[in-house]
């Protein structure tokens, strides 16, 4: 027998050390290097950041709004219908939801495509 265990169980340990060592990466120094020429401006040009960050948030809104409107248009394209279904050779009537395309959806699909 062996000391620490069965042969399995150590081959176990030595593999789930081997994945812990890779999640954790190389453990290396890491050194700074001297800046060398000139440094920028911290505060150079905001204006066309923040610009950029106000059409992104209005871009983002009229997208979630037209996703809103997609979403609830195809929640009420859904109508109820009587279906038969044949069970063991006897026809059953059965309610049953279908989606149907309507003008609202479509619309609202191509406000989507338009932006």
């Amino acid at each position: 027998m062996s000391r620490t265990g069965s042969r399995w169980a150590r081959s176990r340990v030595a593999s789930r050390r081997r994945r812990r060592r890779r999640r954790r990466g190389s453990r290396g120094t890491v050194s700074e290097l001297p800046v060398t020429g000139p440094v920028p401006a911290a505060s150079a040009s905001p204006t066309p950041e923040s610009d950029r960050t106000r059409r992104e948030r209005e871009w983002r809104a009229r997208f979630a709004q037209a996703r809103a409107r997609i979403a609830e248009a195809d929640a009420r394209a859904y109508e109820e219908r009587i279906e038969v279904v044949f069970v063991n050779g006897i026809p059953v009537q059965q309610k049953v939801r279908v989606k149907v395309e309507t003008p609202e959806l479509r619309e609202s699909k191509k406000a989507l495509d338009d932006l």
